[in-house]
C-alpha cells in the first residue's frame, strides 16, 4: 500500500476510537471502591445520620444559627451595657439639676436673682426627665420586658419615689419649746451675729456653733456680720427667721446639742430641721430604718 493511503487511514482510525471512547457504554472505570452497604441496621442507622444529604445540610443550619446567636448576644451585651450607663448618667443629672433648681429657687426667693433663670433650669429638669423616660422605655426593649403593671410597677413606683422631693424631719421637741419662747420687745441696730446669738443663748440655754469653712466664704456671710432687727413681740424662732431673711443664704441647722450655723448650701445636704426650711437634697435623706447623721 502506497504512503498517500496509509495516513489517512491512520487519522480516521485514531477519530473514530476517540469517540468510541466517549460513549457511555465504553467509560473507563472509576479507580474509587462503590462502598458496601452496611449489613446491621444499627450500622446503618449511624451513616444515615452521619452522611445523609439531609443531615448534613440541617448540620450547616445549625451552625450558621449558632454563629448568629453569639453575635446577637454579643451585641446585646454591648447594648444593654450602653443603655445601662447611659440611664445612670441620665439620673444623676436629675438629680444634679433638682438640688441646682432647689438653690435657684432659694436665690429667686430671697431676690438675688431673676425668674428666668429658674424658668430655663425647670426646662432643663424636665427635658432630662423625659430622656429618662426614653432610655427606660430602650431598656425595657433590650431586656425584653413588656411593660405591663406585673411587670413594672414596682420599678416606676421605684423612680416616681426616688424623684419626689424629700421633706426634712421636724424640729426636735425640745429644741422647738425654746424657739417657740416669745422674748417681747427686741431692738438690734448694728449688732454682731455672735452678739445677737450669745443673747439666745443666754435666754434660751440654746448653744450656737459656727460652721468656719461656711460663714465668711458663701455669699453675703461675712464673720463680722451686722444685723439691723426691731419687734415689739416676737419668738425666739421669729428672731432667726427674720435674720435670714436680712441676710441669705445664712441658716441655722438643728443639732443635738443645740443649732449649727451655716448656710442653706450647705444645710442642703444635712438631713435636719433648719430655719428657714431650706430644700433638701435626695443624698442627704437615710436609708429606712437608719438614724439621722448629727
Amino acid at each position: 500500500m502506497s504512503m498517500r493511503w496509509t495516513r489517512p487511514i491512520l487519522a480516521a482510525a485514531l477519530i473514530t476510537s476517540a469517540i468510541a471512547a466517549s460513549l457511555p457504554g465504553n467509560a473507563a472505570p472509576l479507580n474509587d471502591p462503590v462502598q458496601e452497604i452496611p449489613k446491621s441496621l444499627e450500622a446503618k442507622l449511624a451513616s444515615a445520620s452521619k452522611n445523609n444529604p439531609q443531615v448534613l445540610l440541617a448540620q450547616a443550619k445549625v451552625r450558621q444559627a449558632e454563629a448568629e446567636m453569639k453575635e446577637a448576644r454579643l451585641r446585646v451585651v454591648e447594648e444593654v451595657i450602653a443603655a445601662h450607663n447611659g440611664l445612670e448618667r441620665q439620673r444623676l443629672m436629675i438629680e444634679s439639676r433638682t438640688r441646682s433648681l432647689a438653690r435657684t429657687r432659694l436665690l429667686l426667693e430671697r431676690g438675688m436673682i431673676s425668674g428666668e433663670e429658674i424658668a430655663e433650669q425647670e426646662i432643663a429638669l424636665l427635658e432630662s426627665k423625659t430622656d429618662l423616660t426614653q432610655l427606660e422605655a430602650r431598656l425595657r426593649y433590650l431586656l425584653g420586658i413588656d411593660g405591663s403593671p406585673s411587670s413594672g410597677t414596682f420599678v416606676r413606683d421605684a423612680e416616681a419615689t426616688k424623684l419626689a422631693p424629700p421633706t426634712r424631719p421636724e424640729m426636735p421637741g425640745p429644741l422647738a419649746q425654746k424657739l417657740n419662747m416669745r422674748i417681747g420687745d427686741v431692738s438690734f441696730e448694728d449688732s454682731p451675729l455672735t452678739d445677737i446669738l450669745q443673747f439666745v443663748s443666754q435666754t434660751t440655754g440654746i448653744a450656737f456653733v459656727l460652721q468656719q469653712e461656711a460663714i465668711g466664704s458663701e455669699l453675703d456671710v461675712p464673720e463680722d456680720l451686722l444685723v439691723n432687727v426691731r419687734f415689739d413681740d416676737v419668738s425666739i424662732g421669729g428672731l432667726l427667721l427674720a435674720i435670714t431673711d436680712l441676710h441669705p443664704p445664712l441658716t441655722f441647722v438643728a443639732r443635738d446639742y443645740g443649732i449649727l450655723v451655716t448656710t442653706a448650701f450647705d444645710a442642703e445636704d444635712d438631713w435636719a430641721a433648719t430655719i428657714p426650711n431650706v430644700p433638701l437634697s435626695p443624698e442627704a435623706v437615710p436609708a429606712p430604718g437608719a438614724g439621722s447623721a448629727r
